[in-house]
């Protein structure tokens, strides 16, 4: 009998290159993901992500199409805030895997390496 708790299942991997090759709607996913807030604005990832106030609803909406997002007040016309979604918070956790890899700070074993090699 397998008692082992079960694993994660694998991440849309589409998913987590489409987030990459764009670095601003990764930065707004990475704010919904770090964001202490149990919801943000749009106004306030704007500016923590550094990316367009103008461009914003086209990246909500596209991390919202993803499953990597969702509005939490749909009602509201002004002011509604969104957080990230459990999926939304698994491509982030992907990505940062990948991109310590790809910046030597692990290696394929995933142990972390230092400047003389594993530690």
């Amino acid at each position: 009998m397998n008692t082992a708790p079960p694993s994660e299942p694998d991440p849309d991997w589409r998913v987590v290159g489409l987030v990459r090759a764009s670095p601003a709607l990764g930065a707004v996913l990475h704010e919904l993901v770090v964001s202490d807030a149990p919801g943000v604005t749009q106004r306030a990832i704007s500016k923590r992500a550094n990316v367009s106030f103008g461009h914003m609803s086209e990246h909500i909406t596209r991390l919202a199409e993803l499953n990597l997002a969702k509005c939490l007040t749909p009602e509201v016309r002004k002011g509604r805030l969104y957080c990230a979604t459990d999926t939304g918070r698994s491509v982030m956790k992907e990505i940062a895997r990948i991109e310590e890899f790809e910046h030597g700070k692990v290696n394929s074993g995933g142990e972390v390496v230092g400047n003389k090699g594993p530690v």
